[in-house]
């Protein structure tokens, strides 16, 4: 992706893309330079970032998900058990 770019990169350049795709659709990224780049360790520095992160991030965001809807659901039952505790209690009220 980054092997053909030409030094040096001036800021809001276009990078590269970066596509992920699965069966039913695709999604591409375009991927723009935030600052000036001049030499090559940086270039390289940039491509270690884009291969590394890319799908790190994909799994970060796949965990962080995951464990939200987790935890949306164990709230979502808490708030359950707590109505009808609160409900069984009205209804005993009622009886007396």
């Amino acid at each position: 992706m980054l092997n053909d770019l030409k030094l040096p990169i001036s800021k809001g350049d276009i990078v590269g893309k970066l596509v992920i795709s699965n069966d039913k659709s695709t999604n591409e990224l375009t991927l723009f330079a935030l600052n000036n780049v001049e030499s090559i360790f940086n270039l390289n520095f940039i491509k270690q970032i884009f291969t590394y992160n890319s799908s790190s991030i994909l799994k970060y965001l796949g965990y962080s998900l995951s464990s939200l809807f987790v935890l949306f659901i164990g709230f979502r039952y808490y708030v359950y058990c707590k109505r009808k505790k609160r409900l069984k209690r009205k209804s005993y009220r009622k009886l007396y």
